[in-house]
């Protein structure tokens, strides 16, 4: 390379994202040889990858050469600290390794794998004194629990505290973070956020307060970042952690970052950065740079694999029937006013808004009306196994209806509206086996939440569906973690011709998608197919209904209320 052939001095190394590709950029104190060069033989340099600017007045070299994707973080190499009797697995103590390695990391380890006490293992390492750990709400008695089990030495531990009241441990959900704005102006020995896709977005107040806006944003001295979702739809949400981790490297220019990684294209409604390109490389770049990535598969083989099965239903019910009708004339008044992604004009604002309230309406419509029919496929599943299930929803009305169809106790139905310590119960209840099924809405026990059943075999059942791909995954993990022994089943249930079912595969592509950003390969969901034609459905009812005319009657009531 010229740079060492004629003795430049060598100021930095650094990355930059370039729509070539990443490139290693040496920067170098130009002498009088290299001036002598530059000026007979510039476009030759130029050519090479030399470059000339100014810094601060004073004039540097900087060579551009492909850059080596290879991880380079830095491992500690002192003495991991771990409370008497407990263990981390292999995998974990390295883990714990380059967190203490780095300042600034993403821990984005599958799910299941441990995070938490890798975290909790690096401040006994360090032996910090003040610790903020922001988290979702319903978290915090886990993060209580383990800290409490995992701290090597006693530490005074507060969950929303609206003072600082001396050394220790504070957890914050992050909406109490915002709110507060915990303690401006003070230095943390250690800063963890969890579920840290909760970040996704660079314009919410949530991401400009505790990672975005210079002086508002938590200061401390080191920071750790966890989730194992990095991106749960696309390659952009990853932007505010990048610039925040990497703010030199890869966070350090947005344009780069978004043309290279996001396919960003720009109209006259600004840039659009909704696509994925080049995801292979993007995933090399970030664990060679801020990453720590592990799979299931590769480190803790002991986890039993999840079967999914893709069960759908024929429309048997002229309720559901008269739905997917309006579904379908709803969906069409939507791309009359949609075209490419982009609104025609400004009234067809206000009206596409308009029908796509109605639309999100009629999915929660469509998933009520279905309750009777996904119920008979619950109760045989009940009938003919000893499989605890959990059965996933999106709405509170349904959940509710739901476990009134099943005839659960209020103590097996989980929502928002439920207190964080009422949840942690109930969840801790399922684990110990004393509740067989469970109904939860997917916001509230799809993250961040223990719900394995160790040798007992389980179902988790979706019958509401989210946008994001990446929540899917997050709630069937809840079972499918360490220590869980017995077999995992994932059931999805679907009617026939209803929007769901019909965009149910560019759903999980999406998910596809976001796995090669995470592990720089597409994930295999080996989905298995399960149709009930209508003579068998209508078997199955007669075979497993187990509510008189009465009950059935209150059901169907209550389904046409919420369809006024």
């Amino acid at each position: 390379m010229f740079a060492k052939e004629y003795c430049l001095e060598l100021i930095k190394r650094n990355i930059e994202i370039t729509i070539d590709g990443p490139k290693d950029v040496y920067y170098f104190v130009p002498n009088k040889t290299f001036w002598s060069e530059w000026s007979a033989h510039k476009e030759e340099l130029k050519e090479q990858g030399y470059r000339v600017s100014k810094l601060n007045g004073k004039w540097i070299v900087a060579y551009y050469t492909d850059a080596e994707l290879k991880p380079n973080l830095k491992l500690y190499e002192g003495e991991i600290v771990v409370p008497d009797g407990l263990k981390l697995r292999p995998y974990q103590e390295h883990g714990v390794r380059l967190i203490l390695g780095s300042e600034r990391l993403l821990l984005g380890d599958d799910l299941g794998l441990g995070k938490t006490i890798q975290a909790i293992t690096a401040i006994n390492t360090l032996d910090c004194d003040d610790v903020i750990i922001v988290a979702p709400a319903f978290v915090s008695d886990k993060w209580y629990a383990e800290l409490k089990r995992w701290l090597y030495r006693p530490r005074d531990i507060y969950v929303n505290e609206k003072e600082y009241s001396g050394n220790g441990v504070y957890i914050y959900s992050y909406e109490h973070a915002v709110k507060l704005s915990p303690f401006s102006g003070k230095i943390w020995d250690y800063c963890i956020f969890d579920e840290a896709h909760y970040l996704k977005n660079s314009k919410a107040q949530r991401t400009q307060s505790l990672i975005g806006r210079k002086g508002e944003c938590i200061e401390a001295k080191r920071y750790l970042f966890m989730t194992g979702t990095p991106a749960l739809n696309r390659p952009s949400e990853l932007w505010p952690l990048v610039k925040f981790i990497d703010p030199e490297g890869i966070g350090k220019n947005w344009y780069s970052f978004h043309l290279r990684y996001c396919n960003a294209k720009q109209n006259k409604y600004g840039w659009d950065v909704s696509g994925a390109c080049n995801l292979e490389e993007l995933n090399s770049l970030l664990c060679s740079r801020i990453m720590v990535r592990r799979r299931k598969g590769d480190v803790a083989s002991d986890i039993p694999q999840k079967e999914r099965v893709l069960v759908t239903f024929p429309v048997e019910s002229p309720t559901i029937a008269s739905i997917l009708q309006e579904e379908k004339e709803i969906i069409n008044k939507i791309r009359s006013y949609v075209g490419m992604g982009a609104i025609r004009h400004n009234k067809s604002v206000v009206e596409a808004s308009y029908y796509m309230r109605g639309f999100s309406k009629i999915n929660k419509q469509i998933a009520v009306a279905s309750i009777p029919t996904y119920g008979a496929h619950i109760n045989k599943i009940l009938s003919t196994t000893n499989d605890q299930i959990v059965i996933f929803g999106r709405h509170i009305d349904f959940v509710q209806m739901m476990g009134r169809y099943l005839n659960l106790p209020e103590n097996n139905i989980v929502h928002g509206a439920l207190r964080v310590d009422q949840r942690s119960k109930i969840a801790e209840s399922f684990r110990n086996g004393d509740i067989r099924v469970l109904v939860a809405t997917i916001a509230s026990l799809g993250v961040g939440v223990d719900l394995i059943t160790y040798d007992r075999n389980v179902r988790v059942i979706f019958c509401e569906y989210p946008w994001q791909p990446g929540l899917l995954e997050q709630a069937e993990d809840r079972v499918c973690r360490i220590g869980q022994k017995g077999n995992v089943i994932v059931e999805y249930l679907l009617i026939e011709k209803s929007f769901f079912h019909r965009v149910f595969n560019f759903i999980l592509n999406k998910n596809k998608t976001t796995s090669v950003i995470s592990d720089g390969q597409q994930k295999d969901f080996k989905l298995k197919q399960k149709s009930y034609n209508l003579d068998c459905f209508i078997d199955l009812i007669k075979e497993c209904d187990k509510f008189g005319s009465d009950e059935l009657n209150n059901i169907q009531s209550n389904t046409e209320s919420l369809l006024i």
